[in-house]
């Protein structure tokens, strides 16, 4: 009786006690996997929907409100961080943390800043890059999203603030809000 009642105790102080709160997800719980992504920002041109408003003016740049762009994926504390890979690519900071979980995935929260230059997937060129910042263009713009699945390493949402598509003419259009997408790559 003595053993049964102890190793009840140690399992039940294992797992954390009757006490214990649910544990905060931290980058661990989210499947996502360190190196090379494809990071993809997306503006709408036409939109009913009030939660990706359309980018000003439509047409413009001229290739389109679309970036592809590689970053290096890395833990950073309870953040994942996104970098952009090289400087001919930009200078993009993403950061995403773990804020919860759902039938469909984990849900985040981050920020991203910077520049981001379209690297020209499946040998299209396109002369358009997106600068991300706060709404008042000063800090970085906030993301919200959701990975794939609860096992996917695709994760994207939203991501609002002072967001530019801009090519090499000085061509520009802005956005409120864009969608983004990042994948192992």
């Amino acid at each position: 009786m003595r053993a049964i009642l102890l190793l009840t105790c140690c399992a039940v102080a294992a797992c954390g006690g009757a006490e214990s709160g649910p544990s905060s997800p931290g980058p661990s719980s989210m499947p996502l996997r360190p190196g090379l992504q494809l990071l993809t920002l997306s503006g709408v041109s036409l939109s009913t929907d009030p939660t990706f408003p359309a980018c000003a003016p439509i047409g413009v740049p001229r290739d389109g409100t679309a970036v592809d762009t590689f970053v290096m994926l890395a833990m950073d504390g309870q953040d994942w961080v996104a970098r952009s890979r090289s400087a001919a690519e930009g200078d993009i900071e993403l950061r995403i943390r773990a804020t919860g979980s759902t039938l469909r995935g984990h849900t985040v929260t981050g920020t991203i800043r910077g520049t981001g230059i379209d690297v020209g997937l499946n040998s299209v060129i396109r002369d358009v890059r997106i600068t991300l910042a706060a709404g008042a263009g000063s800090g970085p713009a906030a993301l919200e999203g959701e990975t794939l699945s609860p096992v996917s390493a695709f994760v994207g949402g939203r991501a609002a603030g002072a967001l530019r598509f801009s090519d090499s003419r000085g061509a520009a259009s802005s956005c409120s809000v864009v969608q983004w997408a990042m994948q192992p790559y």
